[in-house]
């Protein structure tokens, strides 16, 4: 069940699922948003999951909640006024499975930013203070307070850049220790400083009455992060990024506010791109790679120690990256390529295809190995395809594979019939859920467009979602 509301200051939506189990007994999820914009410079919404049955979790729902262990429950509201944006949130979850560690809630956050920008200038402060609770009260928890700062010259022309910068970060924090009822605080602040420089070269290639246009853009940058110990620092959000070509060239290490990494080192790269007549990028090629002039010492656990390096590699894969655009057609790859052991980490391709109209196929392969935790491997393809039978009449189908598994996680075929008020679609999907086990099931689905919808397919992304999508649901 689906409720829409549409007001003069934004939106509201309503979904509720009811699941009946011959074993488990009914099974409710519900979720309740809505996002409000009272005048230019403020607004405010709140977001409402629930799961009334305690220690269950619904096989199948239709809400847009997904499979998920936490239910969030969140109220925001924000200021803005140019370039200065303010925004108050307060933020905790529902978790009916007592036994899975809760997150961190928010009791609240605050956070404020600033940007002052020109020509050859920039300047960026932002400013957070979150107070983060323990629901469970059985580890740690406190308040934490951010300062990051980065300043920016930038000299450029048709073809060159410079940009010289420097990234100051603070972060201060109250803690109370649950196990030893113990309070601490501790602080760590932080100066580094980049220089990224870029070349533009040019040419026509082709006929000259519809001439393409290919550059050629080598890059290198230096960043200088110095080692700071961090021991005392708690880890309240902290992640490590998959290292792709974009990623090479970012001036932290870590995700978050917690954590900051160490690091000197030299990024070497250069894109190459080609657009059409009508000035539409078709190709873009692209490569880098990272020289590390010093060791490593700080790791996403905190436990810093000078002496012993949690990263003495001297330099990164080889990262590469490959694109194709056109009205039907459409591919991306990506490869990361380790010139040490003389092997792939990453492989990671990516086609659409629509050689018709409304004749779609899609295609991918993902091959990522050596991650830090094993069971972030991955090595599947999919294939996922829609055929119109008529005017009305529609059939997808999606197959994905695992090699490490050795066998399908994935199974999809469906109909769908579609006319100027109606959407339906039924479709027979069997998928290896959250949980490592497999789930099947029979789903029905339909629209009264410019209305609501009721039914979907799995909480699962599949090829049904896609068909769904292009009913383009209005108000």
């Amino acid at each position: 069940m689906e409720f829409r509301h549409l007001s003069p200051f934004g939106q509201t939506l309503y979904e509720q699922s009811t699941f009946s189990d011959n074993l488990e007994g009914e099974q409710t999820l519900l979720k309740l948003t809505t996002e409000q914009r009272f005048n230019k410079h403020f607004n405010a919404g709140f977001l409402l999951e629930d799961n009334p049955t305690d220690d269950k979790y619904p096989e199948a729902n239709s809400t847009s909640i997904g499979e998920k262990d936490h239910y969030q429950r969140s109220l925001y509201v924000g200021f803005n006024n140019g370039n200065f944006l303010n925004t108050v949130t307060y933020l905790t979850y529902q978790t009916p499975d007592k036994t899975i560690n809760q997150p961190f809630e928010w009791r609240p956050r605050v956070t404020s930013s600033y940007r002052l920008t020109s020509n050859y200038f920039d300047y960026d402060i932002n400013a957070q203070y979150t107070d983060f609770y323990d629901p469970a009260e059985d580890n740690f928890d406190g308040q934490r307070r951010v300062l990051n700062q980065e300043a920016k010259l930038t000299l450029s022309n048709a073809w060159g850049r410079v940009d010289a910068g420097i990234l100051a970060q603070y972060r201060g924090y109250d803690l109370y220790n649950y196990k030893t009822a113990a309070e601490e605080t501790t602080s760590v602040g932080h100066l580094t400083h980049y220089l990224d420089t870029s070349i533009a070269f040019e040419r026509r290639i082709g006929q000259r009455n519809q001439p393409w246009r290919q550059t050629l853009e080598p890059r290198i940058s230096y960043l200088n992060a110095p080692y700071e110990d961090q021991n005392g620092v708690p880890n309240f959000d902290a992640s490590e990024p998959t290292l792709t070509y974009s990623q090479a060239f970012n001036h932290i290490r870590f995700n978050g506010n917690d954590r900051i990494g160490d690091t000197e080192q030299v990024t070497l790269g250069v894109e190459s791109r080609l657009y059409d007549e009508n000035n539409n990028e078709r190709w873009a090629f692209k490569a880098g790679q990272i020289f590390y002039l010093e060791d490593r010492y700080v790791g996403i656990t905190g436990n810093t120690n000078q002496n012993v390096a949690i990263d003495d590699a001297k330099r990164s894969d080889l990262l590469t990256s490959a694109s194709y655009n056109s009205l039907r057609y459409s591919l991306t790859g990506n490869v990361n390529y380790d010139p040490n052991n003389n092997e792939i980490n990453v492989a990671q391709v990516i086609a659409s295809l629509s050689p018709k109209d409304d004749i779609k196929i899609n295609l991918s392969y993902l091959y990522s190995i050596n991650n830090t935790q094993s069971d972030d491997d991955a090595k599947q393809a999919s294939i996922g395809s829609i055929f119109p039978l008529n005017q009305n009449w529609s059939m997808y189908t999606q197959y994905t594979y695992d090699f490490l598994r050795e066998d399908a996680t994935k199974e999809v075929v469906g109909f769908g019939y579609e006319n100027c008020c109606l959407k339906v679609s039924l479709s027979y999907q069997d998928w290896l859920n959250d949980s490592n086990e497999y789930d099947r099931g029979i789903f029905l689905q339909f629209i009264l467009r410019s209305l609501s919808s009721a039914g979907r397919g799995n909480s699962e992304a599949n090829i049904a979602n896609t068909y769904w999508n292009q009913g383009n649901v209005g108000y």
